[in-house]
């Protein structure tokens, strides 16, 4: 695997999103049926509303304990990959 080297963009915002593979986790480890791999057509029913709310609600939990950067990785005498 290549890694692309370089920094990660400076940035100002408060809050950063990123993508992370939203079909494929609601197919593979959901059981959620994704004609065409879509997700969007969820949002035409209160129960495919619900699949993407757990979802985001899912995503939005990993992110808050899960925080990384290179002081803390420093601290822990881990080098930048």
């Amino acid at each position: 695997m290549t890694r692309k080297s370089g920094r990660f963009p400076d940035v100002t915002a408060d809050l950063l999103l990123a993508y992370l593979g939203m079909e494929t986790d609601l197919i593979f480890n959901r059981g959620v049926d994704l004609p065409g791999f879509a997700s969007f057509p969820l949002l035409e029913t209160p129960e495919g509303r619900d699949v993407l709310t757990g979802y985001m609600v899912d995503i939005i939990a990993l992110g808050f304990p899960w925080v990384a950067n290179r002081d803390r990785a420093a601290d822990l005498g881990a080098d930048r990959y």
